[in-house]
Formats: C-alpha cells, structure tokens, sequence
C-alpha cells in the first residue's frame, strides 16, 4: 500500500534498487494541510502527528507478492505479530484524536485516514498469520493421516479462523475508504491478484483433512460486512449549457435502498427540487438532471431498508456539491 507523500525527497539506497527518503522539513506543510482537511480542533495534533510519520508508514506490499509480480502483492511474514504490531502503534494514536474532530466533512476526513491506517495494520496482521498457516501446513507432510487430521484440528483450524478475521477486517476498513472507481481497483488487487483470496480453496483442503465441514466462523463471507455507504464514484462539476447531469451512485448495503432522491437547486434559490434515483443492479444505481441551464448545488438522500439515513456529501444542508455551467 502506497500513501501520498508530497514533501520528502526520495534518493537511491546503497543497492540502487530502492528509494530511501531524505528527510525535509514538513512541519509547514502539514501545519496548513490538517488545517484544511480537518479543523482548528485538531490542526496542531494531527499536523505533528503526519510529520512524524511521513516517510515512516510500514509497507505491506510490494510489486512482486506470491502471484507473478503486480501492485500490491502480499507475502507471508516471518515475523511474529506481537513484534510486528508494534510498528502499528500510531494507528491507535490517530484514533485517540477522533473524538475532538468537529464538522461532518472533517470527520469523514479524519476516517478516510484512520481506516486506511487501521486496513494497513490488518493487512500486516493477515501476512504474519499466513506464514504461521504455512508453517503448520508444512508439519503435515511427514505424518500419518490420523495425526494429520489432529494437528488440523488443534492448531490449523484456529490459525485458519483467525486468518479468515483479519482479511475480513482488511477489506472491511478498505471498503470504508472507497469512494472513487481507482479505490474499486484495489479491492479487484485483492479478488485477482493476492493469494490471501485463496483461502476459500485452502479451506476445502482443510475440511477434507478434519473429515467434517467448516464450523462458520471459519467461512470466509461472501457479502458485504461494512457499515451502509453512499457514494458517487465520479464527481461533475463544470457541464455545458443545456448538457443533463447524469451520475453514477453507488449504495454499499446487502439489500437495493428503500428510496434514494438527488435535491437540486439553482445556486442562490430557496426550494429544491427532487429526482428519483433509479436502482440498475445490486449496489449501482443511476440519476439525471435534464437540461441543467444555469449553475446549481446538489445532494443525495436515500435510506436502506432498515432504516438507515445516507446523505452524501457528509456535508449536504450546510455545503452541498455545486456544478458551474459553462457557455
């Protein structure tokens, strides 16, 4: 996983095969930066905080992986969690500035960050759990098929389990980040590119040796596990005059919404008026505004089927989007 770092100066190590940061100060920087992107509330603690850690994030991908090379390839990690948990440290330190976030907009900020964090420690957690699957699927080789099916029992079924956890944390908290078509990409890495999504064979294999079906909290779940989201993938802005606004919007749920309206209005008006969202399939559904001829703001409502209100952006009723019309 890659963040964007704007400011260090990357040099040639020693091997000439890997970028070593040079550190420049980014105190500036980030002082104006977290201001923006997350209030006066938190500007100070943030900005020390994304100072400290530019150039410091643990990478947990590479361009080779376990699958024939590629962004983001996952390997299996050596090492203990317990050592390397200890790297992961800053992500409970992002977390405990949360609660003094104020605004809506700032806060959906502060937890595109947190849970891209909080994804990358998963994600160094599943590595470390993988190997520790090998490493017990390699003591099966040179025993008997009695003693196969104990050691499956007691030792590779809770690795299995607790592996099949921490994936499903990773993609739930990289899921929580999405809201573009290149964030899709990175879950389409994770279904066709790294071998952790593998496990579904790994768990038949598994099944065969304890002689009995997985109990279903070793089951890798096929459904959508996070919180409802709403999101519009590609944004407009500028359209020409006469041109229809027409969006994707995609409801992240495990069931179409209930209702889902897009509220638009000339800029400098009072009332809005109100578009049915139309449901295309599973999470997608599409919306127009005919004919828009002068420069308005817009926003979407829809609620799930539980109840659940949706409101994009975070900020609609106090900033809403805006799309100028050009002539």
């Amino acid at each position: 996983i890659s963040f964007w770092r704007p400011t260090p100066v990357l040099m040639w190590g020693e091997t000439g095969s890997k970028f070593k940061p040079r550190g420049l100060p980014v105190d500036d920087f980030y002082a104006d930066w977290c201001l923006a992107m997350f209030g006066p509330e938190v500007a100070d603690d943030t900005a020390k905080f994304f100072s400290r850690l530019d150039g410091h994030i643990p990478l947990v991908a590479d361009w080779t992986g376990t699958n024939g090379g590629g962004a983001g390839g996952l390997a299996p990690d050596g090492r203990s969690w317990d050592k390397v948990s200890r790297e992961y440290k800053f992500v409970d330190e992002f977390e405990k500035i949360r609660h003094k976030v104020r605004g809506e907009g700032n806060l959906e900020r502060f937890d595109y960050w947190l849970n891209n964090f909080r994804y990358t420690r998963a994600t160094a957690h599943a590595e470390c759990l993988w190997r520790q699957l090998n490493s017990i699927y390699n003591e099966l080789t040179t025993e008997t098929d009695q003693k196969k099916k104990e050691i499956a029992i007691e030792k590779m079924l809770p690795a299995y389990k607790e592996l099949v956890l921490q994936i499903g944390k990773a993609i739930e908290y990289q899921m929580a980040t999405i809201s573009t078509v290149g964030g899709m990409q990175t879950i389409l890495n994770w279904e066709g590119h790294n071998n952790l999504m593998n496990i579904r064979e790994t768990a038949k294999g598994l099944a065969d040796m304890i002689g009995q079906p997985l109990p279903e909290d070793a089951i890798a779940p096929k459904e959508y596990q996070g919180q409802p989201r709403l999101i519009v993938p590609t944004v407009r802005t500028v359209l020409n005059k006469g041109e229809s606004l027409k969006l994707k919007v995609i409801i992240m749920d495990n069931k179409p919404a209930k209702s889902a309206e897009l509220y638009y209005r000339p800029l400098g008006r009072n009332n809005f008026s109100k578009v049915d969202i139309k449901h295309v399939n599973r999470a997608v559904y599409t919306v127009s505004v005919p004919q828009v001829t002068e420069d308005i703001e817009y926003y979407i409502k829809a609620e799930t089927v539980s109840g659940k209100k949706l409101i994009w952006p975070a900020t609609a009723g106090k900033i809403n989007l805006s799309v100028v019309v050009m002539p």
